[in-house]
């Protein structure tokens, strides 16, 4: 594997990685190929094609021992609960936006602090590896390992924390999840006049998924997710907002699915803020409103902890099971459209799908992060980027 720039892109060589995935409760008694058509959305000749070639295979247990399944009889092998599937990808990575070397704010023997850029993932996960910001530290400080303390989405900026041990990123984390001494703040360019006084929003947090309509991250859901909004600028030409975010909780997407509730999205965050001819992206926001809308009227007096989202956004009703069906349908045109005429890998002979690295940025920025580490409390901040002046 080698790094290869072109102009402001930043490629990755193709290279063979083995994924181990661990079997979830929803597929037991299903096969390989039809989880990952349903849940994937890989086409069973693909799968075919990987077990022909020995790079699906299952891992079981046998009177407590492992035990390689391999061959045509993945083709039928139901799944069961603890067993293990290990892919051998053929991994083309789509291309970044950077051009180096990453910006470091605060190093010491134990941890570093990044300025990370828009628009690349924190730490390999689905096609990405060594387009990633662990991977390029790593190589740009000449490191063995670097270790995530927390994470920030692959199109946010901003101040994120590593350790060069896992025993120093396990003491970090421990410090964020008591939340002790703890202060994050971030800004978005949103949509609209945001409301000039401090705003305290409370909203569980939950997203469909648009490739096999299920909620994410799980059924049950805490209710205590809130983030403070403040409003920092207004740019009445442009109907456009500045406004500082402080999240209260970690949940995943939090900041964007609250400015969307709120009816303030992030003004180019295609997934939340999807344009008009986004039927797919248009018709997931509108059922995840339709959820919250349910979820609200039926949890306002409710004082536990956790809900069950499934059953108080009415998610089993006909009509939002209508939604999901056409947006499942969507999904799969979608898929279809992407790979109607694409390039075929010789070796693997899957498509490999043109990317110019754009649309993976948007404008929510991480800007301060105050921290409590063993007495010590650290504070961080990053500059502003450009869009931030309206």
């Amino acid at each position: 594997m080698s790094y290869v720039f072109d102009g402001r892109l930043c490629r990755v060589t193709p290279y063979y990685f083995q994924y181990k995935t661990h079997v979830k409760q929803r597929w037991v008694g299903r096969t390989i190929p039809q989880v990952f058509e349903s849940d994937l959305g890989q086409s069973s000749s693909l799968s075919y094609e990987d077990i022909k070639h020995d790079r699906l295979q299952l891992q079981i247990k046998d009177k407590g021992k492992p035990v390689i399944i391999q061959g045509e009889k993945l083709i039928t092998q139901p799944l069961r609960q603890h067993d293990i599937i290990l892919n051998y990808k053929h991994i083309h990575e789509p291309p970044i936006v950077w051009s180096g070397p990453i910006s470091i704010i605060y190093q010491d023997p134990s941890l570093i602090v990044v300025n990370k850029p828009s628009g690349i993932p924190t730490h390999p996960s689905g096609n990405f590896r060594y387009n990633s910001v662990t991977e390029i530290v790593k190589a740009q400080l000449h490191l063995e390992s670097i270790f995530p303390c927390h994470r920030l989405d692959k199109a946010t900026s901003g101040i994120l924390m590593l350790a060069t041990t896992s025993a120093a990123c396990s003491n970090i984390q421990k410090q964020l999840q008591e939340r002790k001494d703890v202060k994050k703040e971030y800004i978005a360019r949103v949509k609209g006049k945001f409301p000039p006084s401090q705003l305290v929003h409370q909203d569980p947090v939950f997203l469909l998924n648009s490739t096999a309509g299920y909620i994410m991250p799980g059924r049950y859901v805490s209710i205590d997710s809130s983030t403070t909004f403040t409003r920092l600028k207004y740019n009445s030409e442009l109907d456009e907002s500045i406004v500082s975010c402080e999240p209260h909780s970690g949940k995943m997407h939090q900041i964007r699915i609250h400015l969307r509730n709120l009816g303030f999205p992030i003004v180019n965050d295609k997934l939340y803020n999807p344009g008009e001819s986004d039927k797919l992206n248009l018709l997931r926001n509108n059922i995840e409103l339709k959820l919250y809308k349910k979820v609200k009227l039926s949890t306002k007096d409710n004082t536990d902890i956790q809900i069950d989202i499934v059953k108080e956004s009415d998610f089993e009703s006909k009509e939002i099971q209508q939604d999901i069906k056409m947006l499942l349908e969507l999904r799969q045109a979608r898929l279809a459209e992407l790979f109607s005429s694409p390039t075929v890998c010789e070796e693997c002979k899957r498509p490999i799908v043109a990317s110019t690295g754009d649309g993976n940025s948007f404008w929510l920025h991480a800007r301060k992060y105050e921290v409590n580490i063993n007495g010590d409390l650290l504070s961080f901040s990053a500059a502003e980027p450009d869009w931030a002046c309206i």
